[in-house]
């Protein structure tokens, strides 16, 4: 009998070391699932914050379009606009937006062999010519290689092989499929001493007086959106170099100069933009002015719009990339990504 209790006592301590196992088993799963419910919740949360800065900005590049002139610049509320656009409280969250003119970047799509190779990064690349012949190969309608390009037969040969475009970009990702190509020159920009705009992209000596330089990745020189006209009042220092030559980078500063007015900063109140591409005559010269003009507006239709969205307390974010063209209405988004 003494025996017979012992098992006994010995299963039963078994039994709820088990049940105990088990429940302890559950209420950790169900401790994961009320998280797992938690943070979908604040993702969902994070995504329609996000959303909401989306639109607030179409709304006021909408606003913008309707009021007039027909004119753009970084000094209307469509560009700088920190009510509207940063770190706006919403419901149990907030969101913040950054609005930039894809018109004020070179379309790559449009661009001269010669201006893909003074494109910034690709100028300094040792590999420069491969790169340029390549990206040219991907983008021309034949099937001919250039000399250090790349076509088909050489995509077909990879690992995970894929056909050449042999068409226009319709996004810069695209660049990433390009032989040659580094993704560190799409997105990053070096350090190099400069203080930056955190509206414009450009780089400026820190000692006062000294010349405007820019020193941003490609992301922020190029565009594969418009038409290949650029804005002159929303330009970067790079965009507009590019454009006038690189030997003539002091005009490109007068412009910048000439647009930003008497405190020489882009987007404050006393802002002198370009209201015609006439008015660039006198500050860049007549001669240069003949060529340029053929590149250059003072208006734009097509803008990126990047809004995050965060819940409160939470480290959950949820990022939209979009780009839109105002020039009908309604307006269309012509690329969408969500992170």
């Amino acid at each position: 009998m003494k025996n017979a209790k012992g098992i006994i006592l010995i299963t039963v301590l078994w039994v709820l070391a088990v049940l105990t196992v088990i429940a302890l088993s559950f209420a950790y799963t169900v401790k994961l699932e009320m998280k797992m419910a938690g943070y979908q919740t604040e993702r969902v949360a994070a995504c329609y914050l996000a959303k909401a800065g989306l639109e607030r900005a179409i709304a006021q590049l909408e606003a913008d379009k309707r009021s007039g002139p027909e004119v753009d610049f970084l000094g209307e509320k469509w560009a700088f606009n920190p009510p509207a656009y940063e770190d706006v409280r919403l419901f149990n969250g907030s969101y913040a937006v950054e609005v930039a003119d894809e018109t004020g970047k070179i379309n790559i799509n449009t661009a001269s062999e010669g201006l893909l190779r003074a494109l910034p990064v690709i100028r300094d690349a040792e590999h420069r010519a491969e790169i340029c012949d390549s990206i040219a190969d991907w983008i021309d309608a034949d099937d001919n290689r250039r000399l250090n390009g790349a076509e088909s037969a050489y995509y077909r040969s990879l690992k995970s092989p894929y056909k050449c475009k042999n068409g226009p970009l319709d996004a810069l990702e695209e660049l990433l499929l390009i032989k040659g190509f580094d993704k560190s020159w799409l997105y990053e920009a070096n350090d190099d001493g400069f203080s930056a705009d955190k509206r414009t992209g450009e780089k400026f000596f820190q000692n006062e007086g000294e010349e405007a330089q820019a020193d941003v990745g490609l992301e922020g020189v190029i565009t594969v959106y418009t038409d290949g006209k650029v804005n002159v009042n929303t330009a970067g220092f790079e965009a507009l170099s590019l454009l006038l030559g690189m030997a003539n980078k002091e005009l490109a500063q007068s412009i910048i100069d000439y647009r930003a007015g008497p405190d020489r900063t882009d987007g404050t109140g006393d802002d002198t933009p370009f209201f015609s591409v006439d008015e660039l005559k006198p500050v860049i010269g007549e001669l240069i002015y003949k060529q340029f003009s053929k590149f250059a507006r003072v208006n734009s239709d097509i803008f990126k719009i990047v809004s995050i969205g965060r819940p409160d307390n939470s480290k959950v974010t949820k990022k939209i990339e979009a780009v839109i063209d105002r020039s009908s209405y309604p307006l269309r988004i012509i690329y969408y990504r969500e992170d």
